[in-house]
């Protein structure tokens, strides 16, 4: 006699999400620089340090703020680096919920991404080079 029972009136709460900059302080505002740090001499996580492990990447010292500077190369023009977007998105979301952007440091969108609540424009966090 399930059907005659009285349903609870009840609604659950309504849970806010954390959502870096709009519901909740923003500790990424540096987007990539922010994540990607150096915590001891052998837990180096900066970008200077990835990229010496992909063959053939040129070097980097000119670079001064990150991503930005990174475009100069991963324009998406023709006979230009991949698109910055896709290598950094295919890295960090390659292996869905396995990744360990997503898995180990709950990341997100909002972590490298901003938008103005007032307008709706988005933007690519950027920060100055950490190395």
């Amino acid at each position: 006699m399930l059907a005659s029972q009285p349903r609870s009136q009840t609604k659950p709460p309504i849970q806010t999400p954390d959502l870096p900059g709009i519901t909740a302080p923003d500790k990424f505002s540096s987007g990539c620089v922010s994540c990607h740090v150096k915590l001891a001499a052998d837990k180096d996580f900066r970008l200077v340090q990835a990229i010496k492990l992909i063959k053939g990447h040129p070097s980097i010292a000119a670079v001064k703020t990150v991503p930005n500077d990174c475009r100069a190369c991963h324009s998406g023009k023709p006979g230009a680096a991949k698109p910055l977007s896709e290598a950094v998105h295919k890295a960090h979301f390659g292996k869905k919920s396995k990744s360990e952007f997503v898995s180990q440091f709950h990341g997100q969108c909002l972590s490298c991404h901003s938008i103005d609540p007032a307008t709706g424009k988005q933007r690519v966090k950027s920060g100055p080079k950490n190395w």
